[in-house]
């Protein structure tokens, strides 16, 4: 399957700066100017391989520097991960990750932390209809190597294109903006993947994996979800049994309470029915004159 490459600009206000980002059938490149006449800004690479971006402000007759390449952190360095895997960032902590779906070429190197042989396939791709992708989120894209771009293709139609070309690898919108427009694709292995969380600069890729590791992600997948409801569910079941012991155990206490109350009241009006004196009528009727209006009280 060929396709017509078309190349494309876009760009995108940084600051000060227009930053242009361009496609073309054999290249791609970005270029930059500023936005306002009060700024001066160049960019100068040493001999060490920094890349430096300098500005100048008017009535100022010093440089100031905005940023330097690499920024000393080891995900910066070109390939630091070797092919088919992402450079990820924690506070100070950097590790290598490999796609799903892929292995490390190297397991004795992997776990001494040296990670440059980077990742290789479990399952090689043989152009099976079941194929499918798998999402990288949040990553700078890799190198533009082995690539095709459309600028007028959609995600869907980017997607399509990919799973009828065999040597297809991945492919990602090269614009994100507006919902993603453009497409891109690779057709080697993957190079420079970085994780990033800067808003607006990084994208999300979809790498291509056979059919038996698609199917091994969906099942743990269902597997995952599965354990998520029972465990909503276990807990859920839980709270309810203890409200209801606790409804239960309420109610017996409040009649076990109003029950000792009744017994309580009971035992007093026995013990006064007790302690009541017992009068035989013949002793009342001599004491009061046989019942005289006179000795009434």
């Amino acid at each position: 399957m060929e396709f017509d490459s078309v190349a494309w600009k876009g760009n995108f206000i940084y600051f000060f700066l227009k930053i242009t980002s361009v496609f073309t059938k054999d290249e791609a490149y970005q270029t930059s100017e500023t936005t306002t006449d009060s700024v001066i800004s160049i960019f100068k690479l040493n001999h060490w391989g920094s890349l430096q971006h300098l500005v100048l402000q008017n009535g100022s007759s010093e440089w100031a520097t905005m940023y330097t390449l690499p920024t000393g952190q080891l995900c910066d360095n070109y390939g630091y991960c070797g092919i088919n895997a992402v450079c990820i960032i924690r506070g100070s902590y950097k590790v290598c990750k490999c796609f799903e779906g892929f292995t490390s070429r190297s397991q004795e190197e992997w776990i001494a932390l040296t990670w440059s042989k980077g990742c290789a396939r479990k399952t090689p791709l043989d152009c099976r209809k079941e194929e499918g992708f798998v999402e990288v989120a949040g990553v700078k894209l890799p190198d533009l190597l082995e690539f095709w771009f459309n600028k007028n293709m959609g995600p869907k139609e980017c997607k399509e294109a990919c799973l009828k070309n065999c040597s297809c690898k991945a492919y990602a919108n090269s614009d994100v903006r507006n919902a993603g427009s453009g497409c891109l694709m690779w057709f080697g292995d993957l190079v420079d993947i970085r994780e990033k969380h800067v808003k607006g600069s990084d994208q999300d890729l979809y790498i291509r994996l056979s059919a038996s590791e698609i199917k091994s992600i969906n099942e743990a997948d269902e597997k995952k979800k599965l354990h998520i409801v029972l465990w909503a569910s276990l807990t859920s079941g839980t709270c309810i049994f203890g409200v209801a012991v606790w409804c239960i155990t309420w109610k017996l206490r409040k009649r076990l309470k109003g029950k000792r109350i009744e017994e309580d009241v009971e035992r007093l009006l026995q013990k006064e029915d007790v302690d009541l004196p017992t009068i035989d009528l013949a002793t009342i009727a001599a004491a009061t004159n046989n019942f005289s209006n006179t000795n009434m009280i």
